[in-house]
């Protein structure tokens, strides 16, 4: 999973930029795919400058486990069908008046008899921190619903309306990072 969202930084550096603003560099109409079988990490919230409670603000922002049963169950009545497909709002509890609105929006789950894909919509997301974050989250929630399922998606997809590369949390990518140099120089041009 680290490679492939490496290679997602590497591809938003080369992106054409819609605006930049502070230390961000922000592109708009980004898609990112991960192997199903490869949505591991072996990271945990804490080797992102994060404290181990990230998981819980996420599942609380994000996160409806009675949505999330519904679509289970619609799936697992459908077993057998050509082509099924549900849609989880990613929703918790309520954004606060300050917010733009919730970076996550919703997954679609389709399955068909000899292939699955998880697409997820996002309206903006920063990649180098917070989106890694979503991948430990997404890589913890997921497989149990995957194993309820019986299925292991061919691919997750992510699809962004926006996303920045921000200045800030280069420190993060430059841990996993193998040629640094090469990396700046490519963003420069």
């Amino acid at each position: 999973m680290i490679e492939q969202w490496k290679q997602l930084i590497w591809d938003a550096a080369r992106h054409p930029t819609l605006a930049v603003s502070g230390v961000r560099k922000i592109a708009s109409d980004v898609s990112f795919e991960i192997p199903g079988d490869q949505l591991t990490s072996g990271l945990n919230y804490t080797d992102l400058c994060y404290t181990a409670a990230k998981g819980r603000q996420l599942m609380r922002n994000y996160w409806n486990q009675e949505e999330a049963d519904a679509a289970v169950s619609k799936l697992l009545s459908r077993r057998g069908k050509d082509h099924s497909s549900v849609s989880i709002q990613l929703r918790g509890q309520e954004k606060d008046s300050r917010s733009q609105g919730y970076c996550m929006q919703n997954m679609v789950i389709t399955v068909t008899p000899t292939v699955s894909y998880v697409d997820i919509y996002y309206r903006s997301t920063e990649l180098i921190q917070k989106f890694l974050a979503d991948l430990i989250f997404f890589s913890k929630t997921l497989p149990p619903i995957f194993e309820e399922l019986g299925i292991e998606p061919e691919a997750i997809r992510f699809k962004f309306a926006n996303v920045y590369l921000s200045a800030v949390f280069m420190p993060i990518f430059l841990r996993y990072e193998d040629d640094p140099r090469r990396f700046f120089e490519h963003l420069r041009k």
